[in-house]
């Protein structure tokens, strides 16, 4: 006679000590870093800090519930042109440990409601344009200057110390 199998949860992947002692001040500190230090580096400094911010900004908004496909978008800095996804926020929370709570971004409206989402939004253009998706996309002018990113990288910053608690 077969036994039956006996399954094992692995638990959440990312536990609450590892996303409050190691996840959120890795990516806090590279948000911090470019807001503070982007005028005092070299070309190639500059360059590493703002794809760095750009990418972590793309992985923060997800988090926070939303993120955007800019396939479809022409003009850079026009916020309104990319298609807002609101659904994947449930593929990174199964990743979570239960007891952190995140009070995610809903939907547009609630997006236009955060101070400096039009800078996100061009600034999550640049990530996905000129960073994550560079084999795609070959346009490197991608209207986030550095101003606009230490604007939306503050922006975001904000909302998570708001929207996550631990």
């Amino acid at each position: 006679m077969r036994e039956n199998p006996v399954y094992f949860s692995l638990g959440p992947m990312i536990t609450l000590e590892r996303f409050r002692d190691a996840h959120l001040p890795h990516r806090i500190s590279i948000l911090e870093e470019f807001i503070a230090n982007r005028h005092k580096t070299s070309r190639a400094g500059f360059n590493c800090y703002i794809d760095s911010t750009l990418i972590t900004c793309r992985a923060l908004c997800g988090l926070l519930g939303f993120e955007i496909n800019s396939k479809s978008v022409s003009d850079m800095g026009d916020p309104t042109q990319p298609t807002v996804s609101f659904k994947r926020f449930e593929d990174i929370r199964n990743n979570l440990d239960s007891h952190i709570t995140i009070n995610k971004v809903k939907n547009e409206k609630e997006l236009q409601q955060i101070p400096n989402w039009k800078e996100i939004i061009v600034s999550l253009n640049a990530a996905n344009k000129c960073v994550a998706h560079f084999d795609e996309f070959s346009d490197l002018e991608h209207r986030a200057d550095p101003d606009t990113v230490a604007i939306a990288a503050t922006a975001v910053l904000r909302e998570m110390n708001s929207r996550i608690k631990l």
